[in-house]
């Protein structure tokens, strides 16, 4: 058996695809958004300490920028600017912190389901199924729940796991070139390694399993639990998405049938091996699983910017993507109800074509 796992997690996704494996299957994981190839590598001889700074953020991304800067920075008044710049992604795995107390969790099962109750009232349609929203407060790994459902349509369960934060973490190296020598490794390079976690507020993921049988072979399309982030962090450092991330998820699983239904439309498992069959469907996967997250997200957005004037929240609205933004006002002038119907008879294509784009 061969699987393919896809995050769909709140960020923009990189082609970085990485296999380890695991006895006779092979799991294709996905890391996130930081690094879009294993080994950077960049020249910044002759730039100024602010060229540097701009070249850092332009190569490796503003969300790591700030560990690499700071040491060129440190090391600028001995050594100057240096020669060359690498930084290298050692590995990368998720990371969990968990709550003190299932106690604690409670009030987050409160706020989460006042969240979605108001949130499904914003964009209740015939055509979406109802939720059977299970919740669950691990204070370990060993209680996370892990279990792997069928498509939404098929059981509509949807487990969320509250913990204090979900992330990625990734070990790196960053290697700096210098015309002068460091004495203390007797050469010109400076090497430093550092572990840092990136959070997110939420994540929902599919698994896709091409499954031998006697009679054939057939392609199963898995869930996974949603994972929300309840700690101090998260909700001061990012309210607006503490709100919108439940119902977010809620809302992924209420399209990711008819997602799923379009992006499996005239496909054929043939006599293609399980690689060659898994690599188109990641493929299909990174099309169609943007147009639901534009979907979900600009739905979800205008949600928890009428939700925050309601409660008082005075949160500051964030905007994932330009196209996200510019789809906002739709949903108000629209209906979140006749974009979901547009999106499930018309398909993804066409909602992304003539609504997002609007040719």
């Amino acid at each position: 058996m061969v699987q393919k796992t896809a995050n769909s997690e709140k960020s923009n996704r990189r082609d970085f695809l990485r296999m380890v494996a695991f006895g006779s299957a092979y799991v294709f994981s996905r890391p996130l958004e930081i690094f879009s190839k294993q080994n950077i590598s960049f020249s910044v001889e002759n730039m100024t300490g602010k060229e540097v700074s701009e070249e850092i953020i332009h190569q490796i991304g503003n969300k790591t920028a700030p560990y690499v800067d700071g040491i060129v920075n440190r090391l600028y008044p001995q050594y100057g600017v240096p020669l060359k710049i690498t930084q290298t992604l050692d590995d990368f795995f998720k990371n969990n912190e968990f709550l003190d107390s299932r106690e604690e969790g409670y009030r987050f099962i409160r706020i989460s389901k006042e969240c979605i109750a108001d949130a499904l009232a914003f964009w209740e349609s015939g055509l979406l199924k109802e939720p059977n929203v299970i919740y669950n407060v691990p204070l370990n790994a060993d209680e996370l729940a892990k279990d792997k459902q069928a498509a939404f349509t098929e059981d509509n369960r949807t487990i969320i796991n509250i913990v204090k934060s979900r992330g990625t973490k990734y070990k790196t190296k960053v290697v700096l070139e210098y015309k002068k020598r460091i004495p203390m490794i007797n050469n010109h390079k400076e090497y430093i390694k550092f572990d840092f976690v990136l959070p997110t507020p939420g994540e929902f993921e599919r698994t896709f399993q091409v499954i031998s049988m006697v009679n054939g072979r057939r392609l199963n399309i898995i869930r996974k639990p949603i994972y929300w982030s309840v700690g101090e962090n998260a909700r001061k450092n990012d309210a607006f998405s503490f709100y919108e991330t439940p119902p977010h998820e809620i809302l992924h699983h209420q399209m990711s049938g008819w997602t799923n239904k379009y992006m499996m439309e005239g496909f054929k498992l043939g006599n293609r091996s399980e690689d060659e069959i898994l690599d188109e469907v990641t493929k299909l996967h990174e099309e169609f699983g943007r147009y639901e997250e534009i979907l979900v997200d600009a739905i979800c957005t205008a949600w928890t910017i009428q939700y925050s004037k309601k409660k008082g929240l005075n949160l500051e609205p964030f905007y994932r993507s330009p196209e996200t933004k510019n789809l906002v006002p739709k949903v108000n002038e629209l209906t979140p109800q006749k974009l979901i119907e547009i999106y499930v008879n018309k398909g993804p294509r066409y909602f992304y074509n003539n609504i997002v784009k609007g040719k």
